[in-house]
Formats: C-alpha cells, sequence, structure tokens
C-alpha cells in the first residue's frame, strides 16, 4: 500500500486532482473521517465538488459542513445543499481557508446585497452559477444587476429578462423567464454554450429568419413556446439553427404544411419535440441523431408531403437512434419505431387494447419504462427485454422475459394474478423494486438478485435465506416487526425506516455479518435487549427518531468498526432518567456521533473514542460536563439547548477545534457567562439577542 502511495504522489497535481474528483461523496467521506492519507486536504477539497447554496429564512443561520453532519455524510449524492445565505457560507469559507469549491450554485430570492456577497466568495469557487427567482426580484433590482460587473467566474445565470439588460461577456450557461416581447436576441453573449428562454404565455420574440442571430456556440437550446414559424407556403424551411447543437428542444404552436428541415446539424443527438399538430415525418431530421422525444405521432409513413420525403419517413436513414421517449400515445396511433432504438420511454397513454396494438417495437428493444400507461398488457415479442420500469398504472399480464436484468413497479394498482411465478421465471433478475403496492408477503427471491427495493408495502415479516450475491436491501415504510434473514451474503447495506420494530432481540432482528450500513430510523423502538448486539462489520449505524429508553445497552456495545452513529430524537418527551448512570463509551473508529436529545439525563464519558471528531450533545440534560471526558481529537462538538449545571475543564487542549456550539443553553452554567475569558484564547463567545431564557442571552462558540 506504501508503494502505491509513494507511486501516486509522483503524478503531477492536476492528475491526482481528476482521480479524487472522480470518487463518489460517500467515498470522499469515509477516507475524512480516517483522517491519515497524505492526500487529506485534496480529499477535504474534493468534498465541496458541488454545492448549492439557497436563502435560510430560520433562527440559526450557521453553516454545517465542517461537522460534515450524518444526513449529509453518506448518502449517495454527489451535491451537498446548504440552505443558508451567501454571508453566512462566505464566514464559514473564511473560518477553514483549505475549502475550494469548485461548482456553485446560488439559488437567490429577495436580497439585494446577494451579489456582492457573491463576488467577495469567488475566489474561491471555480464555476459560479446564479438562479433568482423571477417572481420576487423587481425589474429595477435586475436592470441595476445589470449595470454591476459580476463575477467572471460566472459561467451559469438564471434569471428574468428585462429591456436592455446586459450579460457576463463570457457567460456559458443563460437561462431567462420573459413576461412580455421584449426581448433583443443581439442582446445574448456570444460565448454561450446552454441557452433556455421560457414564456409566461406563448408569443413570438424570434422567427426562423431571426435563428441565425443566436450565438453560434451554442450546444444547448430550448424554446419554450417563443418561437414561431412565419412561413406560410407549402415546402421546406430550413431552421438557421447554430450548427454545434448537440441538443434541442422546440416547443411551439404549428399548423402548417411546410417540412421543417434541421437535417443540417451534424452534431444534434438529442431532439425534444413539442410541436403541436406537427408530426416527425414533416421534418428532416440528421441521420446521426440517437434520442428523440416526441408526441404518440411519431411515425407515419403514410404521409408525404409535393414529393418530399422527409428523412424519417425511412428509418434505416436514422442508424445511429437509440432512444425514444414517447408522450400522449393513444389508441388510434400507429407507430412503428426503427430497429436500431434500444431504449423506449412511454409517458402518459390511454389504451385498451395491449401496447404492441399501437406500437411495432424493434427486436432488439432492451430498455422499456412505461410511466402512467394504463393498462399494462404485453405480448412475447418483448421477452427480450433486459430492463422494464413501470409507474403509477394497472397491471394485466406480463410475458416470461429471460433475458431481464432490471425490474422496477412503482405504485400500480395491483399484483397481476401469476405475479410471483413470473418473478421466479425471471433467472437473469439482478434489481428488483416493487414499491407502492400494498404487498403483504414476499414469496420468492430470485437466485441472482443483488439490490432488492420493497419500499411503500404493509410487509409485516420479512424471514427468508438471501441470495447469494445481493448486496443492498431496502423496507423503508413498511409494518415489518420481524426480519431474519440466513445464507452466506454479501448484504452490505440494510435500510428498514418507518416501520414497527418495538423492541430489538435476537428473535425479531438477524442480520448477517457482512453488513456495513445499517439504518432503522421511524421505526418506534423502546429499548434494546441487553444480550442483542449489531454486527461487528457495521459502520454507519442510524437509530434516530425512535424511543429508546436503555440507550447504555447501545453505547456500551457498539460495533468495534463503527464509524458513524446518530441515536438523535426530536420529539419533546421528557429525557429524565429513573437513575442517572455514567456510561463509558470506547471506540477507535467511531468519528461521528449524533445523540440529539437522546442520552435520557445520563452522564457519557467520550475519551476513550480515540478517533471522535464531530459530536452532536444538543438538546440533553448534561448536568455537570467536564471537557476532560472527550478526546482530544475533537473538531466539533454541539451542546446547545442542552441544560449545563457546570462546565469544568477547558478547551485549549482540543487542538483542532474548529466549533463549539453552547448557544441557548440552560441551567446555572449560563447564568454565570460573562465573556470569552471563561473558555481561553482559541474560543470567541458571541451573545445572540434573540431568545433570552429567563434573562440569559444564547451564546455560540467557535474557533477564532
Amino acid at each position: 500500500m506504501s508503494d502505491f502511495c509513494n507511486g501516486f504522489q509522483r503524478l503531477p497535481d492536476h492528475c491526482i486532482e481528476f482521480i479524487i474528483n472522480t470518487l463518489p461523496l460517500s467515498t470522499l467521506q469515509s477516507l475524512i473521517s480516517n483522517g491519515s492519507s497524505p492526500f487529506q486536504e485534496q480529499f477535504k477539497r474534493a468534498f465541496y465538488r458541488n454545492v448549492i447554496v439557497t436563502n435560510y429564512s430560520g433562527k440559526e443561520p450557521r453553516i454545517d459542513l465542517g461537522f460534515l453532519k450524518e444526513t449529509e455524510l453518506f448518502n449517495s449524492l454527489d451535491v451537498i445543499t446548504a440552505p443558508f445565505d451567501c454571508e453566512t457560507l462566505y464566514q464559514h469559507m473564511e473560518k477553514y481557508p483549505y475549502i475550494h469549491i469548485q461548482n456553485a450554485t446560488f439559488k437567490l430570492h429577495s436580497s439585494t446585497n446577494s451579489i456582492d456577497w457573491v463576488q467577495k466568495l469567488a475566489d474561491n469557487i471555480n464555476k459560479i452559477h446564479i438562479n433568482f427567482d423571477p417572481y420576487r426580484y423587481h425589474d429595477s433590482f435586475l436592470s441595476d444587476l445589470c449595470r454591476k460587473r459580476l463575477p467572471s467566474k460566472v459561467f451559469g445565470l438564471s434569471t428574468k429578462y428585462v429591456k436592455d439588460m446586459l450579460f457576463p461577456f463570457y457567460l456559458q450557461s443563460l437561462e431567462l423567464h420573459l413576461t412580455n416581447d421584449e426581448f433583443d436576441v443581439k442582446s445574448l453573449p456570444q460565448h454561450l454554450e446552454h441557452l433556455a428562454i421560457h414564456v409566461s404565455r406563448p408569443m413570438t420574440l424570434l422567427s426562423e429568419k431571426e435563428l441565425n442571430l443566436l450565438p453560434r456556440q451554442i450546444r444547448s437550446l430550448s424554446l419554450d413556446k417563443c418561437f414561431r414559424i412565419v412561413e406560410e407556403y407549402d415546402g421546406l424551411v430550413k431552421l438557421d439553427l447554430p450548427t454545434h447543437l448537440t441538443t434541442l428542444k422546440l416547443q411551439m404552436e404549428y399548423s402548417g404544411k411546410s417540412v421543417i428541415d434541421i437535417s443540417h446539424l451534424r452534431s444534434l443527438n438529442r431532439f425534444d419535440s413539442h410541436l403541436s399538430e406537427l408530426q416527425l415525418s414533416y421534418m428532416k431530421l440528421p441521420i446521426q441523431l440517437n434520442r428523440i422525444r416526441c408526441k404518440g405521432s411519431f411515425l407515419d409513413t403514410e404521409q408525404f408531403l409535393d414529393g418530399i420525403q422527409p428523412s424519417l419517413a425511412n428509418s434505416e436513414h436514422l442508424a445511429n437512434l437509440t432512444n425514444v421517449d414517447i408522450w400522449d400515445l393513444k389508441s388510434e396511433s400507429c407507430i412503428t419505431i426503427p430497429d436500431t432504438v434500444r431504449d423506449v420511454s412511454i409517458i402518459s397513454a390511454n389504451l385498451d387494447s395491449p401496447l404492441q396494438s399501437v406500437i411495432t417495437f424493434p427486436e432488439g428493444l432492451s430498455q422499456l419504462q412505461l410511466d402512467y400507461c394504463r393498462p399494462v398488457e404485453m405480448t412475447q415479442e418483448l421477452r427480450h427485454l433486459t430492463s422494464l420500469k413501470i409507474f403509477g398504472e394497472e397491471i394485466i399480464f406480463l410475458p416470461r422475459m429471460d433475458n431481464l436484468q432490471k425490474l422496477m413497479i412503482h405504485h400500480s394498482n395491483n399484483l397481476f394474478p401469476g405475479f410471483w411465478d413470473f418473478l421466479e421465471s425471471l433467472k437473469e433478475l439482478q434489481f428488483l423494486e416493487i414499491s407502492g403496492f400494498g404487498i403483504e408477503t414476499v414469496q420468492y427471491l430470485p437466485h441472482k438478485l443483488e439490490e432488492l427495493v420493497l419500499n411503500d408495502n404493509v410487509i409485516k415479516e420479512f424471514c427468508f435465506e438471501l441470495p447469494p450475491n445481493i448486496k443492498s436491501i431496502s423496507l423503508r415504510m413498511n409494518k415489518l416487526s420481524k426480519f431474519i434473514v440466513s445464507g452466506t451474503s454479501k448484504l452490505k447495506k440494510l435500510i428498514l425506516d418507518d416501520n414497527s420494530f418495538k423492541v430489538l432481540t435476537a428473535s425479531c432482528l438477524q442480520i448477517p455479518d457482512s453488513i456495513c450500513e445499517l439504518s432503522m430510523d421511524f421505526c418506534h423502538i423502546t429499548s434494546v435487549d441487553k444480550h442483542f448486539n449489531f454486527p461487528e462489520s457495521t459502520r454507519l449505524l442510524r437509530l434516530s427518531n425512535n424511543r429508546i429508553e436503555n440507550v447504555e445497552n447501545i453505547l456500551l456495545s457498539l460495533p468495534p468498526r463503527i464509524v458513524c452513529f446518530n441515536l438523535s430524537r426530536y420529539d419533546n418527551r421528557s429525557r429524565t432518567p429513573v437513575t442517572r448512570k455514567r456510561i463509558d463509551v470506547r471506540s477507535k473508529s467511531l468519528w461521528n456521533v449524533d445523540v440529539n436529545n437522546a442520552l435520557m439525563g445520563h452522564e457519557v464519558v467520550w475519551n476513550g473514542c480515540t478517533n471522535l471528531q464531530y459530536i452532536n450533545l444538543a438538546n440533553n440534560l448534561l448536568g455537570n460536563v467536564d471537557t476532560n471526558c472527550f478526546p482530544s481529537s475533537l473538531k466539533g462538538i454541539k451542546f446547545n439547548h442542552s441544560t449545563i449545571d457546570k462546565l469544568e475543564g477547558g478547551f485549549e487542549r482540543f487542538a483542532d477545534l474548529e466549533e463549539a456550539d453552547l448557544r441557548n443553553c440552560s441551567g446555572e452554567f449560563a447564568k454565570t457567562v460573562t465573556g470569552s475569558d471563561a473558555f481561553g484564547p482559541k474560543i470567541l463567545v458571541t451573545q445572540h439577542l434573540e431568545e433570552p431564557t429567563n434573562g440569559i442571552q444564547s451564546l455560540s462558540l467557535s474557533q477564532q
């Protein structure tokens, strides 16, 4: 391993950065928690790869990214959402100078000085996208904004359009919302690569003769009800669009008889057609097109116009077409999909006969998605599918599909007769999701299954010998009170949130030793049997929003490899214990713990957790607090809204402390605090005037 690290370090910095940027957010956070890598600073920078900043109207306008709180910590998203204003983000980045945000999106709603803060933030952000709410900003403010010089790193802008608006010269992405026809296409910056224009009502902002005025570098273009073809004669209308387009969406009213020609767009690979009354057989499309989204009149090879034969009428001309999305399909439709297509999505279809009676599918079709198509009835011609997704409609019949690897069914009205026999025939199935069905029992699991999702059903017991390759199971929002599985398993992730467990015992919960992530939030758990142990391999354990009284049974038997633990509660129930106990928690791996409102008044000692960096003790009855009961590795600690009688020891021993939060504390301690001298030179005590409790102002401590 050391040889690998040494070889890795010899790479140029930009190569290391490129490799790290490909890592998922959850992997980065796990690496950050380890803290021993020579690439720790690069990991921290990559953690802030994509940040969305929104306005925040709560009572605590502070950013929590420094704590890497658990709800953001190990999810699958690669975007961090910070529900705070620009000023708070600026203060946070000043505190943590190693942070460098790669892409930041600012969703601004009403603040008039937000742009000033964005300008201050620009030095530590690679690319900035600004989104002004089009319904909250006055035209006068936007006009004033135009006269201010936006930071050069603003590559994206979404805003309401006002007359004589100026745009940054190097702007790459622009989304405009218009309420009137005062639009000057010549005002658009010439370096634009992405342009979308939306209007509140159909209006003519551009005719086909003005399309050549659009910036010629545009690669993605969406014209929403703002474009009109004025030619009234029959014939051919060539749209002089930018030739670098790769994605085009046209939505307009059109009832003419001209053939629309976009065949010259040699880079176009996706076309979304929302042209009223215009069939695609009236269009000449580029031969390299590989994705089309259109209304139900996709292919009508019977229609020709004055000897002009559109290229789409001969499907062999579209040799690269692989994806087709069809919406608003009717029973009277008669559609033939080219043989090259492998992926079809149908959105909103009201049929009175099997799907194949209105659509001729290609023999090589591998993926099919049906959203709100009623009813769903398929024939044997679709037996070669490898992926099938059905959302929100009644299923009458599905044929045997020997090659099916992925099956997703959401919120259908019923399981058709013979469903479990059908499932048993799927010998190659690797992913199965059946959500919102009202399933009470599970009768069969395919042998090759790797991921199972059975959310939003009414399953009470799940007792199975698991397939040997299964890695993830989610049974969120059921009525489970018993989960017992056996067999040699590769199961790593188990989600049992929002179920009906009460007392955790070995007779109601048996989990494979291979598990790494276990989540049982909102499961009505009241206690944990003292003989019950979570699997030793568990790294992430979430038990938030339960009603566990004997918390000592969990804290004294944490899995030996635990990294992140959440026992927080957010109800207002009293936490006074019958007998106050001293609980000595020991873990060499625990890094992040959240016991908000969950300690039941017990005294907990944490200095046996030698890798602990972030801990949330808010809303607890803590009594006397001795900072020597915490490990010196701490970087963040929350005491806010807790009752503290006495605070002993100082914060000087925490050399890496980033923030300690003592705001809105109550008890004798709060009455004696007068200034920052009580906490040492590294801690800044800031008094907040809002929400005084018994005449004592709330306190916030953070590193100077």
